[in-house]
């Protein structure tokens, strides 16, 4: 299955958001803000400042190291 999210189209697997090792923690986190404000907007939902995202990010990360 295929999405269209403004100009650039995603498969499925561009959806799932997967921390890479060989980028910057800022990279990670723009890249999971911005999927995660793209989500959010298909579902009717607020978006997140950036600061509340950091927070979300941040309990994301430290979970999945647990």
């Amino acid at each position: 299955m295929h999405y269209t999210l403004g100009r650039q189209r995603m498969d499925d697997d561009d959806l799932v958001f997967q921390y890479n090792q060989d980028v910057s923690y800022e990279r990670n986190f723009t890249r999971w803000f911005m999927m995660n404000c793209a989500e959010r907007a298909e579902f009717g939902e607020q978006a997140y400042s950036q600061d509340e995202g950091l927070k979300v990010f941040k309990q994301f990360i430290n979970g999945r190291a647990s």
